[in-house]
């Protein structure tokens, strides 16, 4: 029996049968009145209606309960071997999956620990550790990447300065030996002037 039933049983067995009569009444024209506002004011069903928005909060657990009666089935952790094959946007985005589902695994637990409700019963360490591993992975195969690609800025910028040596060697040795040219040509001039003043002496 709800409230509303025994606080109308109470009354009816301390009013009058014509008491009881006029207040019945009076209650089904409100309640008449209440649900013709209510129909009037509610949208016709063709209209499309905005959808509920979802509280933000209810991320945090399972299906919007704070412990599934069921456990869930789950997979393993992502292999390195997988991850590598990811490009960095889906890294990035597979990260905060994972990072959102330990939320959920933490808010279970805590949960469990508020209702008082043993591992033997419920636990979900070894989802969290998966979910660990799997974080643990992707800064593992993104540590490579970042360090495949310094050792590549490094040996560009390696061959960009052994290619700007070997040009700057070139560029002096062709200097030199022009140099020698000149000076080997202008000591030649000077002996035939030589060679020629003494023919002509003779």
């Amino acid at each position: 029996m709800s409230l509303w039933t025994r606080a109308v049983g109470r009354s009816a067995a301390a009013a009058s049968p014509a008491s009881l009569t006029s207040a019945m009444a009076r209650l089904s024209v409100a309640s008449f009145s209440s649900t013709a506002a209510a129909s009037e004011a509610a949208p016709p069903a063709d209209k499309a209606q905005a959808p509920a928005k979802r509280h933000g909060l209810l991320d945090f657990f399972q299906d919007g309960v704070s412990l599934p009666k069921d456990a869930p089935r789950t997979g393993r952790a992502w292999r390195a071997s997988e991850l590598r094959q990811k490009s960095f946007d889906d890294l990035h985005k597979l990260w905060y999956v994972l990072l959102k589902e330990r939320n959920v695994l933490a808010s279970q637990r805590e949960e469990a620990r508020r209702f008082s409700i043993t591992s033997q019963f419920f636990s979900n360490y070894s989802r969290e550790i998966k979910c660990r591993k799997s974080m643990a992975r992707i800064k593992s195969v993104l540590s490579e990447r970042q360090i495949a690609y310094e050792r590549a800025v490094k040996r560009h910028r390696r061959e960009q300065y052994v290619e700007r040596r070997n040009k700057m060697y070139a560029e002096i040795a062709a200097a030199t030996e022009a140099k020698k040219a000149a000076a080997a040509a202008a000591g030649s001039a000077p002996a035939k002037a030589e060679s020629k003043a003494e023919a002509k002496r003779v």
